[in-house]
Parts: structure tokens; sequence; C-alpha cells
């Protein structure tokens, strides 16, 4: 009843699989993209030279990638879920290292959204973290970097429903962070403090 064969592999031998998000050095011509299991690839707009850059070091359920200008070339940020944390490279992948200052989110929580300013030094993350307090409960919270995602600070944290919220701001020109809070729609602030814009039932 076994099955007897001899396998020959079909299809192209250097593949990246199922994509989750990506950025684009247009300088270079270079995609830099996350796959689903969290590789990170590189290859040609064309499609070719297909490399992976970090074989050792997975960053699953990967919610951001961007790259970031720095002195002497690209930073490679990655904001990945398991566990919830920043990630970059400074030398294209060969060594990588892990921001501080989200210890919170990566013992027990996850992002739902991660945005950059159009220079990309300045990152935002919403998601959700455990309050370890006599509440013992989920709490939405929100985060901010300055330097590109190496160091985070809380901007605030709250009671209320993570997958009810979302952030945004243009990535192609300047523009304030909006947030959705449930019914609330307004603007963030660097200090965590919200202007609110409309409330909407």
């Amino acid at each position: 009843g076994r099955i007897v064969g001899e396998w020959s592999e079909r299809g192209a031998s250097n593949v990246a699989g199922r994509m989750h998000t990506c950025d684009i050095d247009w300088e270079r011509d270079l995609i830099y993209a996350a796959s689903s299991y969290g590789n990170i690839w590189k290859g040609k707009l064309d499609g070719s030279e297909w490399t992976c850059l970090n074989d050792g070091w997975r960053f699953r359920d990967v919610r951001l990638i961007r790259l970031i200008p720095i002195e002497g070339g690209k930073r490679i940020l990655i904001i990945a879920n398991s566990p919830a944390a920043s990630y970059y490279s400074d030398d294209d992948g060969k060594t990588w290292n892990t921001g501080k200052g989200l210890e919170g989110p990566a013992n027990w929580g996850s992002f739902r959204r991660a945005i950059t300013s159009i220079d990309g030094d300045t990152v935002h993350v919403l998601g959700n973290e455990w309050d370890y307090s006599s509440a013992w409960k989920s709490v939405g919270t929100a985060y901010i970097s300055t330097d590109g995602g190496v160091n985070f600070s809380n901007l605030f944290k709250g009671d209320y429903i993570t997958k009810q919220c979302d952030i945004w701001r243009s990535e192609s020109e300047y523009s304030p962070v909006y947030i959705i809070k449930e019914d609330t729609v307004g603007i963030l602030g660097s200090d965590g403090v919200i202007e609110l814009l409309a409330i909407k039932p």
C-alpha cells in the first residue's frame, strides 16, 4: 500500500510565499516584504533575486515593515505580534535588534496597527496589553517611538475594545495621527491627548 516514486520539484526554487506587508526602496529598485511565517525577504522589483534576511530569527504575524533612512544607509523596521515587539536592522538584515519599551504588550498583548511618519522617525503602535492590577483585564494601549523604532514610550492605556479602534496617518505627506476610539474620532497628540473631531454612533 505504500506509494513509491521519485519526487521532482516544480515551479521556482526560491520563492517568498504569502506576504503580509512590504516596503519599496525606490532608489535601489528593491522590495522588502514580510511573509506569513515570519521571514523577511528582499528582491528586485522585477521579481528576481529573492533573498531571505532572517533565516535564524523569525518575526511572526508582522504588522509593519518600513525602510527608514539613517546615516550611511537604511534601517529595516519590523513590528510583529508573536511576541508583540519592535525589531530593527541597520545592516540589511545581517544582525537584528529588539526595540525597548514594549514589554507590556510583549508579556501579554498584541498590535492592531503600526504606522510611521513620512520620514519614518516617528512610529505609533496601537493594540492591547494586560492590566495586572486588581482590575485584572485587557486594556487598549498606544505607544510612540521618536527614534525609528529603537525606544518606545506609552501614550495611553484605556478601558476600550481594541477591535473598535484604529489609527492612520499619511505616508506620502505630513499629517497628524488620526484615531478612531469606539465612537470617537480625533487627532492623537504626541503627549497621548486626543483632540476631539467628532462623535459618531
